[in-house]
């Protein structure tokens, strides 16, 4: 449906999941006539534990408002969302491509009926710049097999990983949830091919504004089981629901 124009291999919605066959250990019982809202694909990225998976497409499509909505990875976002021109690293226009115009319809109406959202690497950094963030528009050694995160209860989980770009959140209201550690990024870019220093690498925001989780790896990715995974569940349960 959509071009992808990333220099970034995306993850490929229809591939076969890792927990393929698995069986859920369900700790998280599902909230009555409770709905996860997937836009645009049909991946449910573990949070099906909490209710009954349906893709949308259209802001209309979002009947239920005891629900959830999931932005999914892949192609760079419009700097345009954010206020920014392209740097020569980044794969998309000033232009809105047809998936954010589709995406930040849905967040919209979302946000408007008090849906929360739950962003996953370009659906993180979409909800970061929906909530009035901007983006580092190109990092580097972020696309791997995992690396280490610490959160702000000073646990260690391993995530999967596969970024170029990376949210930048401190200018607006959002709690830190999560950071790489150590930091992966030798040079982080922003418009106008212009360095910045960055202090912080995110990779779990909660923006309490528009009631998102953004995390930067790709939890649909790994096994239910993972300790990541049950970490960003238990986020959705506290934060979110």
């Amino acid at each position: 449906m959509f071009t992808n124009n990333t220099a970034v291999i995306p993850h490929k919605q229809n591939q076969l999941n890792p927990r393929f066959g698995q069986i859920k250990e369900n700790s998280y019982p599902r909230i009555k006539e409770f709905t996860v809202y997937s836009a645009l694909y049909g991946d449910d990225a573990h949070l099906d534990t909490f209710g009954s998976l349906e893709t949308v497409f259209e802001p209309k499509d979002l009947k239920n408002t005891n629900s959830i909505l999931i932005l999914h990875g892949g192609e760079d976002i419009s700097p345009s969302i954010y206020g920014q021109t392209p740097s020569k690293y980044t794969h998309a226009s000033k232009k809105l491509s047809q998936r954010d115009r589709y995406e930040i319809n849905l967040a919209e109406q979302a946000i408007k009926l008090g849906i929360p959202i739950f962003g996953i690497c370009r659906g993180a950094q979409l909800a970061c710049a929906i909530a009035g963030g901007s983006l580092v528009q190109h990092v580097e050694n972020h696309v791997t097999s995992g690396h280490d995160i610490t959160t702000s209860t000073e646990e260690t989980y391993k995530t999967s990983s596969c970024h170029h770009q990376m949210m930048f959140p401190w200018e607006i209201e959002h709690e830190l949830l999560a950071w790489t550690a150590p930091k992966l990024s030798d040079k982080y870019v922003i418009e106008h091919n212009e360095f910045i220093d960055v202090e912080i690498e995110p990779e779990v925001v909660f923006f309490p504004q528009i009631k998102t989780i953004a995390v930067q790896g790709h939890p649909e990715w790994m096994s239910f089981n993972s300790a990541f995974v049950q970490y960003c569940l238990e986020q959705v349960k506290r934060k979110l629901l």
